[in-house]
């Protein structure tokens, strides 16, 4: 069975939480500071990392200082840069997010308001890639999400609140069915039962498989328990 591999990925569970909750952009900091307590030792490297933000004091006026969209960007860049230099950095490097933050912006006008779920998915399809490359040695099998997924999100003219798995299902039904046979479907609003239908058993593997890896990844089992996304 081939196709696209979305690998398992292991991510701080403290800010996997703060990424899946809708926060308003100036959420109030110490309630970004009770979920990131669960984990003493990320809190101090958020700590020392962040700390020219915070005039030496303390990770509470480092994230008034940024801001809750700052904050979580160079959250995120500490945790990519882990990956490629095998330790936390003493300082943020936000270079390291800037695809990240361009994924966001490509499609934020399909998500709902105060939603990170986009950041999320662009800072697992970036660690993802990572995780492939030095696995298998071969750009080819990153995970790329090709513009006419843009074209496709767009025939539906609507918002969702779990956008990150709305564009899995959509990239791989894209990949599966091909572009003009899967527009087709959706601007004749066929339901997504009768789409999958049309997959063959490999490709329904294919989806289940990559849904589940990518569910594990964010501690999450939605898609699988409601119907609705």
């Amino acid at each position: 069975m081939t196709g696209p591999y979305f690998p398992f990925i292991i991510l701080p569970q403290e800010f996997l939480v703060l990424l899946k909750t809708n926060l308003p952009s100036s959420p109030i900091p110490k309630q970004i500071i009770e979920i990131l307590n669960g984990n003493k030792a990320f809190s101090r490297v958020l700590e020392v990392s962040l700390s020219e933000f915070s005039d030496g004091l303390n990770l509470e006026k480092a994230i008034k200082t940024l801001g809750w969209p700052s904050f979580k960007e160079r959250m995120a860049s500490l945790l990519i840069y882990k990956v490629v230099y095998g330790d936390y950095p003493t300082k943020s490097h936000i270079r390291l997010i800037e695809d990240i933050k361009n994924f966001e912006t490509r499609f934020r006008d399909h998500s709902v308001t105060g939603s990170s779920r986009l950041f999320l998915l662009g800072l697992y399809l970036k660690l993802a890639n990572m995780e492939l490359q030095i696995a298998e040695g071969d750009f080819l099998k990153e995970i790329i999400l090709s513009d006419e997924i843009n074209s496709l999100l767009k025939i539906s003219q609507g918002r969702s609140e779990k956008i990150d798995w709305l564009l899995i299902v959509i990239y791989h039904l894209n990949l599966f069915l091909g572009f003009e046979v899967f527009s087709k479907h959706l601007r004749n609003n066929i339901s997504f039962e009768e789409v999958f239908n049309l997959l063959s058993h490999d490709q329904r593997e294919i989806l289940g498989r990559n849904l589940l890896g990518y569910g594990a990844s964010i501690q999450e089992q939605d898609f699988f328990l409601y119907e609705k996304i």
